[in-house]
């Protein structure tokens, strides 16, 4: 890392991919963790463990001081993707085979669960009960989001408040107890700010992942890297197909989504020609961008250091592609 005050997300990115490949993920038998050593080296943002070294700034400390436990986060992480790459029958991930496609269904399970007691086990080398206590209620949290997800997807439709909360659960419990258990080391923070920085992570995750719903439905392609549309094929339940729906009546709000779940061959243009007489394009631009601004003043007000300031405006203006 260089030696200005303030490190980049590069820096931190580098600086925790580093520590990463000093692990050992060896092990007998060597079918359990070899899957491990596999998904912990497929690469990604790396958000997670960021965000917990981003915590550490926030109240004063060294990134460095909080490396184990950006680890045992990234491990808890990497843990779910196994195991909802499985849920999910994907083939791929990040361009690679999934865990239960390249070895099975069986090893997918039993590598993720020692996953899982590794992150505990890597909290519970040097860092504190309360932490493990962090870990331990975020990982419940996740699982109720995914169970939450999962039954949306079988049955009817949520409400979009419903959906709000599922992703609350699912992807933003997690990056808010990054910021949380990076930033408790210290001891420096107050309660009250760190409940207020936990507010934060987990509004951001909420903010992107409504963002990924928009630019599945209404990116560009060559912007967004995967084709447009993927989740109307798939007949997902986002937050754009929630919307239209809370904005027909009942009877056509049924059709709509008789269309939605069907296997038709024009159904993205149909779907997307809905969308367009509903304006929910533009409906949804105004809230996502509502959310953002009130993510900017929200982290103006946080009490905090200066520096970790700037560390998380960077990690926002990275992961939605607007500066602030």
């Amino acid at each position: 890392m260089s030696s200005h005050l303030t490190p980049s997300i590069a820096e931190l990115h580098q600086l925790f991919v580093d520590f990463l490949y000093q692990q050992t993920w060896h092990g007998n038998p060597q079918s359990l963790y070899e899957p491990q050593m596999y998904m912990m080296q497929l690469g990604g943002k790396r958000i997670r463990p960021i965000l917990c070294l981003a915590g550490a700034i926030c109240a004063g400390l060294a990134p460095e001081a909080v490396l184990k436990e950006a680890l045992a986060l990234e491990v808890f992480h990497n843990f779910t993707l196994v195991h909802d790459d499985l849920m999910d029958a994907a083939p791929l991930r990040r361009g690679a085979e999934t865990v239960h496609i390249k070895w099975n269904p069986s090893t997918a399970i039993l590598s993720g669960d020692t996953m899982l007691v590794r992150a505990i086990e890597i909290l519970a080398d040097g860092s504190t009960v309360e932490a493990i206590r962090v870990l331990c209620r975020m990982a419940k949290e996740v699982c109720e989001g995914q169970q939450f997800d999962m039954e949306f997807e079988a049955g009817a439709p949520p409400s979009t408040k419903e959906y709000l909360q599922m992703i609350e659960l699912k992807t933003g419990a997690l990056l808010g107890a990054a910021l949380q258990i990076g930033a408790m080391k210290s001891g420096n923070l107050n309660p009250s700010s760190i409940n207020e920085l936990v507010d934060f992570g987990r509004a951001v995750g909420v903010a992107f992942q409504l963002q990924d719903d928009y630019l599945d439905t209404f990116g560009a392609a060559d912007a967004v890297g995967k084709l447009i549309g993927g989740d109307i094929l798939a007949g997902k339940k986002t937050y754009p197909f929630l919307m239209a729906l809370e904005a027909l009546g009942q009877e056509e709000g049924e059709n709509f989504n008789n269309v939605y779940g069907s296997n038709n061959a024009d159904k993205i243009a149909t779907v997307m020609a809905v969308f367009d007489g509903l304006g929910i394009k533009s409906s949804f631009e105004e809230m996502l961008e509502k959310r953002l601004a009130d993510l900017t003043l929200a982290l103006s007000h946080l009490e905090i250091q200066p520096e970790g300031k700037t560390v998380l405006r960077e990690i926002m203006a990275s992961l939605s592609g607007r500066k602030f």
